[in-house]
């Protein structure tokens, strides 16, 4: 702490993005923590003070939103509890009861901040709801005039535009739900269906051409087709698309009449769920008007008991819509380390991409802080079962029941 104080002395009036560049070059030189910069404990030096505030409401965010998941409560009803069924309180008191969801008090008072725009000192259950993400969409605030918070208020502003929705009412899947085995009421396999949308080309760059696709799912019967992050190309030929495909385990007979996928895509959105956010890894930035910019993002999973394989690729620096790009994650119980070396398509200056063997094409984004890891499926099998198995006694087999 005391070195913290004596560097914020050295650094004052110090314009934090020559900061920033500078401890790039620095930190290029040698082996140092891959942890993003804004994470360090030197962190702040390299923000403006709306800066600092955004990012830790973002940080915060995400974090809520694992609560949520992992307690199955929606952050209205988590907001309820705390204002005994009112629907207003205080910011500092929702500070309060943020710090102790686990968050720094830097963390929590800049998250209620950010949820009372209007700087009134209250936060509403709606206001609150609506910036964590538990409605279907996120509306923008209305502007306002600049006042002693205008900062504040500035990165509230900041922090409601880019916040992005992700599914909390959807409680994810219990372990045992997730368990493979034998008896499985669901099938779940690699699948070539779907279809591809080109989202970056290198063409115009002096490099290797090297193509990004988005992957869109598909219905089949009664069988749901996930993405699990985009694929890439060399040149400009599309890939074959590779996704996850669940359906009803066979011995599960469905009615002659037309498959309901229905039950499936219920089962599919708690056990392969939608990540809670994206983060920024790098970018490649268009030096030429007839270039385009990439902007590379990692998925966020909802828990440490899923994982994001993949990589999201995108033309503009907002972070992604989760209806957009349709990446799931998928359970870590069904996952194991790879022993094929990651596949090289594209590198420069540190950035590369890279594709999983294990799951053909599929993007793995490395960075010059960053190595992702090489994930394979936990068994050799074409085909695996999982999930509870018909005739047990739980609110997800009794649905299933009805329904099948």
């Amino acid at each position: 702490a005391s070195q913290l104080a004596h560097l914020k002395r050295l650094f004052e009036g110090v314009d934090p993005e020559a900061l920033a560049a500078w401890w790039e070059r620095a930190r290029d030189c040698r082996r140092r923590s891959p942890l993003p910069r804004q994470r360090l404990p030197i962190g702040p030096f390299f923000l403006t003070d709306q800066q600092l505030c955004v990012h830790h409401a973002e940080v915060s965010i995400v974090h809520v939103r694992r609560v949520c998941l992992q307690r199955r409560v929606a952050a209205a009803a988590m907001f309820q509890s705390w204002s005994q069924g009112a629907q207003a309180a205080s910011t500092d008191s929702i500070a309060s009861h943020l710090a102790e969801l686990g968050l720094a008090p830097t963390q929590a008072r800049a998250l209620a901040r950010a949820a009372d725009p209007g700087v009134t000192g209250t936060v509403t259950c709606a206001a609150f709801a609506e910036l964590i993400g538990a409605t279907p969409a996120l509306s923008q605030p209305a502007s306002r005039g600049r006042g002693s918070n205008a900062g504040e208020g500035g990165a509230a502003e900041a922090i409601r535009g880019r916040a992005r929705t992700a599914s909390t009412a959807v409680p994810v899947a219990s372990m045992a739900e997730l368990e493979i085995r034998g008896d499985g009421a669901w099938e779940v396999k690699l699948s070539s269906g779907g279809s591809t949308h080109l989202s970056w080309t290198s063409k115009h760059y002096a490099c290797e051409l090297v193509s990004m696709w988005r992957v869109a799912g598909s219905v089949k019967g009664a069988s749901v087709q996930v993405p699990l992050g985009f694929q890439a190309s060399r040149g400009m030929r599309s890939p074959t698309p590779v996704l996850l495909s669940v359906r009803p385990a066979r011995r599960l007979k469905l009615p002659t009449l037309t498959p309901d996928p229905a039950p499936t895509q219920r089962w599919v959105d708690r056990a392969l769920p939608f990540p809670v956010a994206f983060r920024l890894l790098w970018s490649v930035i268009a030096a030429e008007p007839n270039q385009s910019s990439m902007y590379v993002w990692r998925p966020v999973p909802p828990s440490d008991a899923f994982v994001a394989i993949g990589a999201v690729a995108t033309t503009s620096p907002q972070e992604p819509q989760v209806a957009e790009v349709g990446v799931r994650c998928i359970p870590r119980a069904w996952l194991r380390q790879g022993d094929a070396e990651l596949v090289q398509l594209w590198a420069d200056a540190g950035r590369e991409v890279l594709c999983h063997p294990g799951f053909p094409s599929v993007v793995a984004i490395a960075g010059p802080r960053e190595r992702p890891r090489q994930w394979a499926l936990i068994t050799d099998q074409e085909r695996f079962r999982v999930g509870l198995p018909q005739g047990v006694t739980d609110e997800n087999a009794e649905e299933l029941s009805d329904q099948l």
